[in-house]
């Protein structure tokens, strides 16, 4: 599992861990980037390809949050269970939409327009 440095607002708070697949790395970093969210963000990309076949068992064993990382952040397509994983980490988890163009919506601002010729 890849995780990336910290990103966005400096402020104090403990960074928001995105978790992805190798597919949606480079979309999820540059939607994130875009919105220039007003608090840290660190992407955790797990060795699978698509993060939508993510289970709850997978994703126990194979991420390793860091210490500082506070909320987890899970692809709105994942099947986990986001009680479990928050218990088992000891911090909150929660899915996010199941379009990550849809991110800055989820956090209060705009959507990102969908374009059919893609970047």
């Amino acid at each position: 599992m890849a995780v990336e440095g910290s990103h966005g607002s400096r402020d104090s708070g403990s960074p928001r861990l995105f978790v992805t697949g190798q597919l949606a790395r480079p979309a999820l970093e540059r939607v994130l980037g875009a919105m220039a969210p007003p608090f840290p963000w660190k992407v955790a990309a797990l060795r699978i390809k698509v993060a939508a076949l993510m289970t709850t068992d997978y994703i126990r064993r194979t991420l390793k949050p860091a210490d500082e990382a506070g909320e987890i952040i899970l692809p709105g397509l994942c099947q986990a269970d986001v009680e479990a994983l928050g218990g088992h980490f000891g911090r909150p988890v929660r899915k996010g939409p199941k379009d990550l163009r849809d991110l800055p919506e989820f956090f209060g601002g705009a959507a990102e327009a969908y374009d059919p010729d893609g970047p």
